[in-house]
C-alpha cells in the first residue's frame, strides 16, 4: 500500500520547473550501476554516443525514467535473462509538442534514448493501454510506472514511444531536446 500511495503521489505532484543542463550518458552510466547492483539475470549493455548536447532537466527526474524502463525490461525477460541495450544518439526532427516554438519547417535536435530488450514483446492490445494510469500487467504493480515516464519526458518537451513484435521483444524511445547552449533569438 505504501508503494501504490508512493507512485500515486510521484504521479499527482506538480513536476519542478527547475532544470539543469545534464549529460544524458553520465546519468545513464550513473543509473546503470544502481540497476546493475541488483542481481539480475539480464545483461545491461550502454552503447554511448560521444559528443551529445546535454539536455535540460532535473537528474533526479530523469534518472527515475531509466530506472523504470531498465526495471521494466529486465522483469519482461524474466528468468531467462537476455539483453538490455541502452543506446543514445543525436536527431533532428520536428518537435511534437512541449516549450519550445519552432517554424513550420523548422528542426529541433534531439537527444534520442533507446532501451531495447530480448524480452517476448508487447501484445497489441497492451500497446494501446501502456501509457494509460493504473493499468498493469503485472500481479504487483500499480500501473504508474510508465504513465510517470511519459508526464516527466513530456514535461521535458519530450516524447516517448514503444515498438513491439510479440516474441522480438520491445523497444521504448525516449527523444529529448538538446539544449542550446546559445540559442538563436529573434527579433520581436
Amino acid at each position: 500500500l505504501d508503494g501504490v500511495v508512493s507512485q500515486f503521489l510521484s504521479y499527482a505532484r506538480p513536476l519542478k520547473e527547475a532544470r539543469e543542463v545534464v549529460d544524458v550518458n553520465r546519468v545513464l552510466e550513473r543509473t546503470l550501476t544502481l540497476v546493475n547492483a541488483t542481481p539480475h539475470p539480464c545483461t545491461v549493455e550502454l552503447v554511448a554516443a560521444p559528443n551529445l548536447p546535454p539536455i535540460r532537466s532535473d537528474s533526479e527526474l530523469l534518472r527515475q525514467v531509466v530506472l523504470n524502463l531498465a526495471q521494466n525490461a529486465i522483469q519482461a525477460m524474466g528468468d531467462a535473462g537476455g539483453r538490455l541495450t541502452i543506446s543514445t544518439a543525436l536527431v533532428r526532427k520536428r518537435p511534437v509538442h512541449g516549450p519550445r516554438q519552432a517554424g513550420p519547417m523548422e528542426h529541433v535536435t534531439f537527444v534520442r534514448v533507446r532501451f531495447e530488450d530480448e524480452g517476448p514483446g508487447i501484445p497489441p492490445e497492451v500497446m494501446e493501454r501502456l501509457f494509460i494510469p493504473f493499468y498493469t500487467t503485472k500481479a504487483g504493480g500499480t500501473g504508474l510506472g510508465l504513465a510517470i515516464c511519459q508526464r516527466i519526458v513530456r514535461n521535458l518537451g519530450g516524447v516517448i514511444g514503444v515498438s513491439s513484435r510479440p516474441g522480438s521483444g520491445a523497444t521504448f524511445t525516449l527523444d529529448l531536446p538538446a539544449h542550446e547552449a546559445n540559442p538563436r533569438t529573434t527579433a520581436a
